[in-house]
């Protein structure tokens, strides 16, 4: 080895040191001032004393095997990537904060046994098995996200209303029906009328099979946890079966997925599915599939179709043929445009008015605004918001390589479908809005592991072994990200009654209240107990009006339902000559409306 080489395996061994030894010395001074208001300059004089201590004792020697042992070091810099947790917030607890540093250490030890001889032998193996290893994951993930689920419904732990709407509008569709319920359009309408989600139509004949609510939540868990399949078949053709293996569980690590899988009931959680079969077909330039994969995706929700509409784009960057590029532009834009312009208006009124209320709530004024005020949704675009959500959802893949990639041109319609809406809850990481663009995120990931692999740069590593130790770094990254997300803020979360989990005696009591109502009977209740009352022609949570039973929840620490509860029919039904009250029990009552009594 001549001097030259000798000196750059220095330097790189020294920068190896300097980076892992500066985030430890940061990190330990974050951990030990999480409650002191002087974090940031202490942690910064911890980083600089870390990389001047790490720097020293990596470069002490300057061969090639210095620079080589020095790799596995970069394992212990995946404390980084959550300094802004414990910069801008409280951090997390003292056990979660022991997981990140434990799954530092842990991916510095296997980096530096991947490196040696029997490691590598290892990797072969586990290549080998890299569709087992990832089905086995994926099937761990899907069964406990669905006794979960079902427990959540057991326990009328389910937080909103949405899944009451949707048991009710498949309900209704077996009664001849089209998606009808009576919480959105009341009197009458279809769920198309608010999201155009054809994907129902599909899951429709399995509900027939099975109507029950627990049909629902497997087959959406289902959905999520089969992307790792296909992300792992992503990377085997690409970077090897090991790099596969790594990044198929970092998929079903992802927060976002851990999130989803946690709350199994919208039907944008089909879309990373399809649109992950979509970028597999199109890399085996499979056209036909890749069609059916991109209408199938453009069923979950009608703003998908912007996403799917992206690959015109991403085909004619990666130099596909004309067909390629114009057919799955032409498609996407037919159907986003018939989907907001004919089918939604024709049934109800949309969601666009919602989410964009401030901005005209229709389309054809939401274009308008923002040509007229470009500055003003810039501003939105580069909200504090935007620039959290961005950041979370690409952490777990270490930032860069995603940004490092064509794929990242799929982030430009998630960023506007988010970052434009009024709403708050599109910009959540605990939402589901930002599911198009992840695929795309994990497809930018792998193809920059690939070009790392095959770039003609002077590292101690074979081109196999660079996209093994970035896939590893991910790997490890994303499991620290989920034990600080979705393993601790859900996952051990206890299940209990929306609003009261500490009676447990309240579960029984709405059983008995359920029981209590016929199901041809029309009802208003809570919104929490509308997935155990959605078989029936009329529910509602907003107005008892024409509902001949009604219970209530004086109880309730839901802000919604007290919010729904209030006013004079409530203060004086216990009481009304036209109720008869069937059940007082642990606040909870139940009240019929007596014949001949007129609808309020």
């Amino acid at each position: 080895m001549n001097r030259t080489t000798a000196g750059g395996a220095s330097l790189l061994s020294a920068a190896i040191g300097a980076a892992a030894g500066g985030v430890l010395g940061a990190f330990a001074c974050l951990l030990l001032l999480q409650s002191s208001g002087a974090r940031g300059p202490i942690a910064a004089a911890g980083a600089v004393a870390g990389a001047v201590i790490g720097a020293c004792g990596a470069a002490r020697r300057g061969r090639d095997t210095a620079a080589r042992a020095a790799v596995p070091l970069i394992g212990l810099c995946i404390p980084l990537f959550f300094f802004p947790d414990y910069l801008v917030g409280t951090g997390p607890s003292p056990a979660v904060s022991a997981c990140i540093a434990a799954a530092a250490a842990g991916c510095a030890v296997a980096l530096r046994f991947l490196l040696s001889p029997s490691g590598g032998a290892l990797a072969e193996r586990v290549g080998g098995r890299s569709g087992a290893i990832v089905a086995g994951a994926a099937v761990v993930c899907i069964a406990a996200a669905a006794v979960r689920a079902a427990a959540m419904h057991a326990r009328f732990a389910f937080p909103g209303q949405d899944f009451g709407i949707f048991l009710q509008s498949f309900w209704t569709a077996l009664q001849g029906r089209l998606f009808f319920n009576t919480q959105e359009f009341y009197p009458g309408g279809s769920r198309f009328g608010m999201q155009f989600s054809p994907v129902m139509c599909i899951l429709l004949p399995a509900y027939r099979l099975a109507p029950r609510p627990e049909t629902l939540l497997v087959l959406a868990a289902a959905a999520i946890g089969m992307g790792g399949l296909v992300a792992a078949a992503l990377a085997r053709r690409s970077i090897g079966g090991y790099a596969a293996a790594c990044f198929g569980l970092a998929y079903l690590l992802h927060p976002g997925v851990g999130y989803a899988l946690s709350m199994p009931i919208y039907f944008m959680h089909y879309a990373p599915l399809f649109l992950l079969l979509a970028m597999d077909s199109f890399d085996r330039g499979r056209f036909l599939p890749f069609m059916l994969w991109i209408a199938l995706a453009c069923c979950t929700r009608e703003d998908v179709a912007l996403t799917t509409f992206a690959f015109g784009a991403y085909a004619a960057l990666r130099g596909r043929g004309a067909r390629w590029a114009a057919a799955p532009m032409l498609f996407s834009g037919a159907w986003f445009a018939a989907a907001v312009w004919f089918v939604i208006p024709s049934l109800g009124p949309g969601t666009i008015r919602f989410f964009y209320e401030d901005l005209g709530g229709t389309p054809g004024a939401l274009l308008a605004a923002l040509l007229r005020s470009p500055g003003a949704a810039a501003a939105r675009l580069l909200s504090p918001s935007m620039g959290r959500l961005a950041y979370l959802v690409l952490m777990p893949l270490a930032v860069l390589p995603p940004i490092a990639s064509p794929e990242i041109i799929f982030s430009i319609p998630t960023a506007l479908v988010t970052g434009l809406s009024s709403k708050g809850l599109t910009r959540s990481i605990y939402s589901y809005y930002y599911l198009p663009f992840l695929p795309f995120a994990f497809a930018g990931a792998i193809g920059f592991a690939r070009r790392l692999s095959a770039a003609a740069i002077p590292l101690p590593l074979t081109a196999s072994e660079r996209a093994r130790v970035l896939a590893t770094f991910i790997l490890f990254l994303s499991l620290a990200a989920f034990i600080r997300g979705p393993l601790a803020e859900t996952f051990l979360a206890p299940i209990g009654v929306y609003g009261d989990p500490a009676v447990a005696g309240r579960v029984g009591t709405f059983r008995r209240a359920v029981a209590l109502v016929p199901p041809e009977a029309g009802v208003f209740a809570p919104r929490y107990l509308m997935p155990h009352l959605a078989r029936r022609m009329h529910l509602t949570f907003t107005d008892p009006a024409d509902a001949e039973y009604v219970i209530r929840d004086r109880r309730s620490g839901d802000p919604v339902t007290v919010f729904h509860q209030r006013g004079p029919f409530f203060e004086s039904l216990d009481r009304h000559p036209g109720y008869e009250m069937l059940l007082d029990e642990n606040g909870v009552t139940v009240h019929r409306r007596l014949a001949g009594e007129a609808a309020r």
